[in-house]
């Protein structure tokens, strides 16, 4: 089935760092279940090939079967029930791969997927310093494609409160949804476009959802626990066709908790990051 029988207006999107584990079922009902357009990962253990079997292994009859564009950028995969067309690489490397999404009679988009260095091993100032490497070299890709509707979505390694998330030379993203739809603000006669970032809601979620998205204790006199590593940004001029209802974290998938016996997650069972799933209206 083609790319323009299958669209229908809305994309639905899944990111999960799988921590190199194999949890086959849980990932392929995860996908299936939250009917994922798009499904991309981080520290997959599956080769191409194998993620293929998996995900169209009980495909039915009418849905279109995943498709795997090529890809340079060893940290992440990408599969979509869209044509490897719809997805031209425009600038990759081992830490993102940055694509146009060009799907039948609709706008162009581009889609950020990226994975950077770990906390485990990467300074905060070398965090910070990669944040602005890439969020220049996605301002540099809008001015050559002459528009600003981009999607960034990935494990960024930083909490959204953390300077390479928020400062003007970094990512530049705000919570708060009257500041960015200004998009943008000039400092030291420079001008510098907003993100929005909707994943500030997971502080305040109140409906027994984890406050993150990665929990790590520290024998640190400042510790934060719960992490929002996994995040996904937008423009502000994607601001109408976002579903912010539709963004979550997933802690369960069809029954089986992701969670531990503290609630926090458990790499027994699947992996040491929640999965994220989100929309947009095309």
């Amino acid at each position: 089935m083609s790319s323009k029988a299958y669209f229908g207006g809305m994309v639905r999107f899944l990111f999960w760092n799988l921590n190199r584990k194999k949890f086959p079922e849980i990932l392929r009902r995860a996908v299936h279940d939250h009917s994922a357009d798009i499904v991309i990962l981080a520290e997959s253990p599956w080769s191409d090939a194998q993620l293929l079997w998996l995900l169209n292994a009980d495909a039915a009859p009418a849905t279109p079967v995943f498709q795997l564009p090529f890809t340079n950028c060893k940290r992440i995969q990408i599969v979509s029930r869209f044509s490897p067309n719809s997805f031209p690489p425009r600038l990759e490397s081992d830490y993102f791969t940055m694509r146009s999404l060009v799907l039948p009679e609709r706008e162009e988009l581009l889609l950020v997927c990226l994975h950077l260095p770990s906390k485990l091993y990467a300074s905060d100032d070398r965090l910070a310093l990669s944040a602005g490497d890439v969020s220049r070299r996605i301002r540099e890709l809008e001015a050559t494609v002459r528009h600003e509707r981009t999607v960034v979505v990935g494990d960024f390694n930083l909490n959204p409160f953390e300077a390479g998330m928020i400062a003007v030379g970094a990512f530049h993203a705000t919570r708060a949804l009257d500041v960015a739809r200004r998009h943008r603000r000039v400092v030291n006669g420079t001008t510098y476009p907003f993100f929005y970032n909707p994943m500030w809601q997971l502080y305040t979620a109140s409906n027994g959802a984890p406050p993150g998205t990665y929990y790590y204790e520290q024998s640190e006199q400042v510790a934060h626990f719960w992490h929002v590593f996994d995040q996904v940004l937008i423009r502000p001029s994607l601001l109408p066709r976002f579903d912010h209802r539709a963004l979550q974290v997933l802690h369960e998938v069809v029954g089986v908790s992701l969670l531990d016996g503290k609630g926090r997650p458990d790499p027994a069972i699947a992996s040491d990051h929640l999965p994220l799933t989100f929309q947009l209206e095309f």
